[in-house]
């Protein structure tokens, strides 16, 4: 199958990687056929449904059809037949390209290509085109839309047990899914605060454990939690002590302690990091992964003497402030 997903405008690079991720997790190999500023084409044997069920940074998922210059574009359409009843056309720039090209026109010269064989239905069609400009010009089908409220609605106010630092569900759920962790592996946030990306581990079908040094933390995550419908492991633990509980993961996803708001009860933040990594690399099965969000590249560099690092992309998590999402490979 031949994919086009339309990635949200903030935070390309990671959409992107969240989408190989999920590749790779499920075992199945993949081209790259077209990679432009808010488009990811791909070809792969993976269902459509797998990556509705795990995407959290991407718009639309599409079935793709051609790429190129607008006038490939509409050669293309003058003898494609959609073997459908009715159709709409949807055209979209993509940032600031191509402004020489009106998307308004270009809807309506492919529309008027489709309508020798389908009847134009703006409502409710049988099939959704889908005209993107960016550095070229992308053509699909719509497959799926993946259900933004969703997200909106786990945003931390909407839980039983609130801390005002909490990551958005969607970030989460990327984060979550550049672990390459597989459905029914277990995955474990030893920093759980309120619960945030054990939600969206729970969501996708795999197994919980938190922990937290703060025994209230671990209450209130099990509270917000159960609030769901999702079920796990919770326990209280320092980090280096998380080894007396569990004896190994598939994968461990978090968001630790990185500044004065988080409590590091007094410790240096390096200290705490090295600590964590120590532990991480005994608990964590060869071959898992590492899906962590670090404040500093030096964060990066000493976790690199525990574990392999294998990709890193600077994240804007709030308007001031990026930090940096990284993946590091126990080997």
């Amino acid at each position: 199958m031949r994919y086009l997903f339309e990635i949200l405008g903030d935070n390309e690079a990671l959409g992107k990687a969240e989408i190989i991720a999920v590749m790779d997790a499920n075992g199945e190999g993949f081209n790259v056929l077209e990679d432009d500023d808010g488009i990811l084409a791909v070809e792969t044997g993976l269902s459509s449904d797998v990556f509705e069920k795990r995407l959290g940074l991407t718009r639309r998922i599409c079935e793709h059809l051609v790429s190129g210059e607008f006038g490939a574009v509409e050669d293309f359409f003058r003898d494609y037949d959609l073997k459908a009843e009715s159709f709409s056309v949807r055209a979209k720039r993509v940032k600031n390209h191509q402004q020489d090209v009106s998307t308004f026109d270009l809807q309506g010269i492919i529309g008027a290509a489709l309508s020798k064989r389908s009847k134009v239905e703006l409502e409710d069609p049988m099939v959704e085109v889908r005209i993107y400009v960016s550095g070229k010009c992308h053509a699909a089908t719509k497959v799926a839309e993946i259900d933004r409220s969703a997200f909106e609605n786990r945003k931390v106010r909407y839980r039983p047990f609130f801390s005002p630092i909490s990551l958005h569900p969607k970030l989460a759920r990327a984060l979550v899914n550049i672990s390459r962790v597989k459905e029914g592996e277990v995955v474990l946030d030893p920093f759980c605060g309120t619960g945030g990306i054990l939600m969206e581990v729970g969501y996708i079908g795999a197994n919980i454990v938190g922990s937290d040094a703060n025994a209230s933390m671990v209450k209130g995550c099990e509270e917000n939690l159960h609030s769901m419908g999702l079920e796990g492991t919770f326990f209280k633990a320092d980090v280096s002590d998380i080894k007396d509980h569990i004896e190994s993961v598939d994968a461990i996803v978090t968001d630790p302690p990185y500044g004065r708001a988080a409590s590091t009860k007094g410790e240096d933040i390096s200290s705490l990091y090295e600590r964590s990594f120590e532990c991480f690399k005994g608990v964590l099965k060869r071959g898992g992964h590492l899906a962590i969000i670090l404040p500093k590249k030096e964060h990066v560099e000493l976790c690199s003497r525990y574990l392999k690092l294998k990709e890193s992309y600077d994240v804007r998590v709030h308007k001031s402030l990026t930090r940096t999402f990284t993946v590091f490979e126990n080997r």
